[in-house]
């Protein structure tokens, strides 16, 4: 069996096809109409309130939550609020959105509990989506939604992996480690990644590519964020938070990548502190809405606690490129894209992608035992510019220091 790292594009393509075949079956539940109905709408770019509300108030559950919580102390409303329309103006339209189509998925995945809790899994990424959505409003409010949802199903595919797998998921990966060093042993050691059942899952589902692609993309390494371009906002939202290790079970609370926000989003811890605060506020009134699948072991306080001591980096490693064991470095070069990440034994692993993002192959380089003109053959380097290649040599030579 090849694992996830060794697979070639076309290996790629094919997996995905078994996973779709897998779980279009009773592997996972389909979406109700609603939410079929919601996603409808957020792939078009031309709905409006009232459509949204007229799909929305079918369904009476989702209905009284969401005015259940504009009557909260979140909103501190005077008069009872007691339509719809009211709620859906207090709450605002992409956070509507977002909580609307946020509450049927998670129903949807009910059903997946597994030897991971999924309680413990959707309360994680229930504050990682509020946190996606409260950075998407610092660069542009008309994507925070999007940027929650995302946030929001980024690790859905964790929860179907042990069916999937089997026993040697928890055997291989472990919550006491933090999101990306997790990503990096399903790659070296599985057939496929969480991330690759969460693509899978976002197209058995017919979420619009502008969900899809940034869920896709979680793990990848994020180009800085764009007002002009909402793509770059949610990338680099849906990898930011996909960093936090937020599991009570991982034991990491050093800055797990100093200054990325300062780098992604042009903010800095205090303004990072800031938007916590938000996130503490939105998580907590949201609570209701996703009752019935948060723990309540984990408390709000205590999941901020242990974001704030990772995301918090002093002034001065700001503006160094600092690397943890597990990121990745990226370059580009003959028209490809190449991700370097350390492997055992001093080893590297160098993802190569197109400009698209599309994983082509994987490649192991053993820099004391491969020569250059080796590497240069093994990465499609043949035709680079010798400082392209020079610069990719260097990232080879650090990373298997």
């Amino acid at each position: 069996m090849k694992v996830r790292q060794e697979l070639s594009a076309k290996e790629v393509e094919q997996m995905h096809a078994g996973l779709a075949r897998r779980l279009g079956d009773s592997s996972v539940p389909t979406l109700p109409q609603v939410a079929v109905k919601i996603v409808e709408l957020i792939g078009n770019p031309n709905s409006t309130v009232n459509q949204f509300a007229d799909v929305i108030k079918t369904d009476q559950a989702l209905t009284g939550r969401l005015l259940r919580l504009s009557n909260s102390a979140m909103f501190a409303q005077r008069q009872p609020v007691t339509t719809l329309q009211r709620a859906m103006v207090l709450i605002g339209m992409e956070k509507l959105k977002a909580l609307a189509l946020g509450f049927h998925l998670s129903r949807a995945m009910a059903a997946c509990e597994g030897p991971f809790s999924l309680k413990r899994l959707w309360t994680q990424s229930l504050f990682r989506a509020w946190l996606a959505l409260h950075i998407a409003e610092t660069l542009d409010k008309r994507v925070s939604g999007e940027a929650f949802i995302v946030g929001l199903l980024s690790d859905v595919g964790v929860a179907v992996m042990p069916k999937l797998i089997g026993d040697e998921y928890a055997a291989k990966v472990s919550p006491n480690e933090p999101p990306q060093k997790q990503y990096l042993n399903e790659m070296r050691t599985l057939p496929h990644t969480h991330v690759d059942v969460s693509s899978v899952l976002a197209k058995v589902w017919k979420l619009p590519e502008v969900l899809s692609r940034p869920i896709s993309m979680h793990h990848s390494p994020a180009q800085p964020a764009s007002k002009d371009d909402p793509a770059t906002i949610l990338h680099a939202t849906a990898h930011y938070v996909g960093t936090i290790a937020l599991d009570p079970a991982c034991e990491c609370f050093e800055p797990s990548t100093p200054g990325l926000s300062e780098r992604l989003f042009g903010l800095d811890s205090a303004a990072m502190k800031g938007l916590l605060d938000r996130t503490r506020v939105a998580f907590r009134g949201s609570r209701d809405i996703f009752s019935h699948m948060l723990d309540p072991s984990m408390t709000v306080d205590s999941i901020v606690e242990k974001a704030s001591g990772q995301i918090e980096a002093d002034d001065d490693v700001v503006d160094q490129a600092v690397e943890t064991e597990w990121s990745p470095r990226k370059f580009h070069a003959a028209g490809l894209v190449f991700e370097l990440q350390p492997g055992p034994q001093k080893r590297v692993t160098a993802f190569i992608s197109d400009e698209e993002g599309n994983r082509l192959v994987a490649e192991e380089i053993d820099p004391n035992a491969d020569s250059e003109a080796k590497i240069r053959e093994k990465l499609l380097l043949e035709d680079a510019k010798p400082e392209d290649v020079k610069q990719i040599m260097r990232g080879i030579r650090a990373l298997a220091a």
